[in-house]
C-alpha cells in the first residue's frame, strides 16, 4: 500500500510523522513526505524516506505582502500536489499539520482521496481546522481538542513521541554530560528551533538562583547564542552541558530532576511520559496554542506555567526554587494520575490510516 504524509519541518510536525511512518513501513507500507521540510530535510533523508520538498511559507497577517506570497506559494503547492498524487497513487493521504501540510492534503481530497489528519496541539492550527471539516479521520493527542474539531470523524490516539528510556544507568549519564550525583539536574530547551526567549529568562534567573542552593544544568539552546551562553555559564562556576541540538532527548530527560521549557504538544507528551515536574513558558503567538496545551498538565498540578510576557528573572528564580523543593513529590504526583502519553499512538495512528484504505 503507498502513503502520502504531508508534514511541516519543525519537530513537532514532523517526529510524530516519522514515528507513524515506522510503524506503516514495518507493516510492509509504502510512505512518501510531501511538504516543507527546510532544515529537517536531512533529518528525513537519514531515515531513508523519499521525501518532495515544496516551496512554501507560513501565512503572516501582519505582513500584507509576506501574506499574498504565502497564499500565491500554497495556490501553487496545490497545483503541484494534485500532480504529485496522481503520479504517486496513494491508498491514503495523512497530514501531520503545519503550512506544509494543508496544499497536499486539500490536493487528496479534491482528487477523492481518503484523508487522515493528526492534530498534535489541544487548539488546532490553522491548517488543521479547515481541513478537519473534510478529513475522513481526525486523530487527536489530546482528549480536550474534541470540542475543536467535528466529533463523528475524532479518536483520541496521543501523540507520537521522539524520546524513549535509554536503558542506561543514571550515573552513567550523569558522567556521560559530566555532571555530578546528588546535585539536581535542570533541563532547558525551547522546543526543536530553540528559544532565545527561554535562554535569556532562565540564564538571568539562575544568576538569582545560585546563591539559593546547589544546581547544574543541561541546556540545549538552539542555533543561535551558544558562544555567549557557553561564556555565560563558565562565568557562573556551575556544572552544565550546553548543546545546540540533542538528537537522544531521552538520555536528556532521564537524567532531569525538573525540567524549563516551550509547551509544543510533543515537549508536553515527552514530559508527561519521563514525568518530569516542568515550568512551561508558552509560545506567546500562533493563537495561543502552547498555553492551552500547558494547561493540560498545569490542571493537574504536575506543571508550573508562566506567561512570557507577565514573567520577570525573580518570578522564575521563585519558581525554580518552589519546583526544586518539591521535585520529588511531584514525581509522586505524575504516578497518581493519569498519563497523558499514550505508549501505542504511532501504531493506533497508522492502523487508522490502513483502515482508511481497507
Amino acid at each position: 500500500m503507498k502513503i502520502i504524509i504531508a508534514s511541516g519541518g519543525t519537530g513537532g510536525h514532523l517526529y510524530p510523522a516519522v514515528r507513524v511512518a515506522e510503524a506503516l513501513s514495518k507493516e510492509g507500507h509504502s510512505v512518501v513526505f510531501i511538504g516543507a521540510f527546510s532544515s529537517s530535510k536531512e533529518y528525513l533523508e537519514g531515515k531513508g524516506y523519499p521525501l518532495i520538498n515544496l516551496d512554501l511559507k507560513g501565512l503572516n497577517y501582519r505582513n500584507i505582502k509576506e501574506a499574498i506570497i504565502a497564499c500565491f506559494l500554497t495556490a501553487r503547492a496545490f497545483f503541484i500536489s494534485l500532480g504529485l498524487i496522481r503520479n504517486i497513487k496513494p491508498e491514503v493521504v495523512a497530514g501531520f499539520g503545519g503550512y506544509g501540510s494543508f496544499a497536499v492534503v486539500l490536493a487528496a481530497k479534491a482528487l477523492g482521496k481518503r484523508v487522515l489528519i493528526h492534530e498534535q496541539n489541544v487548539k488546532p492550527g490553522r491548517a488543521n481546522r479547515i481541513l478537519s471539516f473534510m478529513a475522513d479521520k481526525i486523530a487527536m493527542s489530546f482528549s480536550d481538542t474534541f470540542k475543536y474539531v467535528p466529533k463523528k470523524n475524532a479518536i483520541l490516539t496521543g501523540c507520537p513521541i521522539h524520546a524513549y528510556r535509554t536503558g542506561l544507568k543514571r550515573a552513567e549519564l550523569l558522567r556521560k554530560y559530566n555532571l555530578a550525583e546528588g546535585i539536581p539536574v535542570m533541563l532547558v530547551f525551547g522546543g526543536s528551533q530553540g528559544s532565545n526567549s527561554v535562554n535569556k529568562a532562565f540564564t538571568r534567573a539562575c544568576e538569582l538562583l545560585k546563591g539559593n542552593r546547589p544546581f547544574q544544568v543541561v541546556h540545549i539552546c538552539g542555533n543561535n547564542g551558544f558562544e555567549d551562553l557557553n561564556d555565560f555559564y563558565k562565568g557562573l562556576g556551575i556544572r552544565y552541558s550546553l548543546f545546540k541540538f540533542v538528537d537522544n532527548m531521552g538520555e536528556a530527560f532521564e537524567i532531569a530532576d525538573l525540567a524549563v521549557a516551550r509547551s509544543g504538544a510533543l515537549s508536553v507528551t515527552e514530559i508527561a511520559f519521563f514525568r518530569i515536574p516542568a515550568i512551561f513558558i508558552p509560545y506567546p503567538y500562533a493563537g495561543n496554542h502552547q498555553l492551552a496545551n500547558a494547561m493540560v498538565l498545569s490542571e493537574k498540578g504536575l506543571a508550573f506555567v508562566l506567561e512570557e510576557n507577565r514573567m520577570t528573572p525573580e518570578i522564575l528564580k521563585d519558581t525554580l526554587l518552589k519546583l526544586l523543593e518539591q521535585s520529588n513529590s511531584a514525581k509522586v504526583r505524575f504516578s497518581a494520575v493519569e498519563s497523558f502519553y499514550r505508549p501505542e499512538a504511532a501504531l493506533d495512528i497508522a492502523r487508522e490510516i490502513i483502515s482508511l484504505a481497507e
